[in-house]
């Protein structure tokens, strides 16, 4: 395959998750070994432009799995598969043993951090790949700053805003209204595995935050799309 001539605007969400979960099914109905998820995930994405990746960190639990992403400029400038999904596991651990249920959730995460890629490689080829000046957080804890200036980058509002719009249609489908008054609720402090709850307790739970107001209107722009079950209608910008 060419990455270069690739049609990105090709992957849909419910189509990737179908394909992942028909792919991985077995992983998910008995303990399975870490050597044997790193290879069924590296033979699934070979079929696209994505590779992946595999760590281990001690701030991952046992039996558990971090989901990340990676997009690559240059790769993607020079013609290589840009994006990179990356693995994560708790040190010295063999085997995982997730029931189906977690298993399901597990193959949605990993298609919703793709798709968040694919965001930043039109991001980037939109303005021929040039960077851009971020967001400076003016937060006096080091650790608070840092998080502030990578979720307020607009690069990131964008991404994040269409992973949390599709939490939203998961959750309340074509009523709009009703997302929207979830948005403008602290139900967030509840759900501490929804990217606004990442955001409101980067931006200290203020809804008047400009980055969360920022936030908050491209997820609702992004609501409609999610009927296409893509963050963009057309190629442009996703294909060569």
């Amino acid at each position: 395959m060419d990455p270069a001539a690739y049609n990105w605007n090709q992957i849909t969400r419910q189509a990737l998750y179908d394909l992942l979960l028909e792919h991985t099914a077995i992983l998910g109905q008995k303990q399975i070994s870490i050597r044997d998820f790193q290879k069924s995930l590296r033979k699934f994405f070979k079929q696209y432009p994505i590779r992946t990746k595999n760590t281990r960190s001690k701030l991952v639990a046992a039996n558990q799995v971090y989901v990340g992403g990676e997009y690559y400029s240059d790769d993607d400038y020079d013609g290589l598969p840009p994006i990179e999904i990356v693995f994560t596991f708790c040190p010295k651990e063999k085997y995982l043993n997730i029931d189906k249920d977690d298993w399901d959730d597990l193959c949605l995460l990993i298609v919703d951090v793709t798709l968040h890629e694919i965001i930043h490689l039109k991001q980037y080829r939109s303005r021929k790949f040039k960077t851009k000046i971020g967001y400076a957080s003016q937060a006096e804890d080091p650790d608070q700053k840092r998080r502030q200036e990578y979720l307020g980058d607009q690069d990131e509002i964008d991404a994040y805003a269409f992973n949390l719009a599709c939490e939203l249609w998961d959750r309340f489908g074509r009523d709009f209204e009703q997302s929207h008054n979830w948005l403008d609720s602290d139900l967030w402090i509840k759900e501490p595995k929804s990217q606004f709850y990442h955001y409101m307790t980067t931006f200290d739970g203020d809804h008047t935050h400009s980055i969360i107001i920022k936030l908050k209107r491209k997820t609702l722009s992004y609501l409609p799309n999610i009927d296409i079950d893509k963050p963009f209608r057309t190629d442009r910008h996703l294909t060569y």
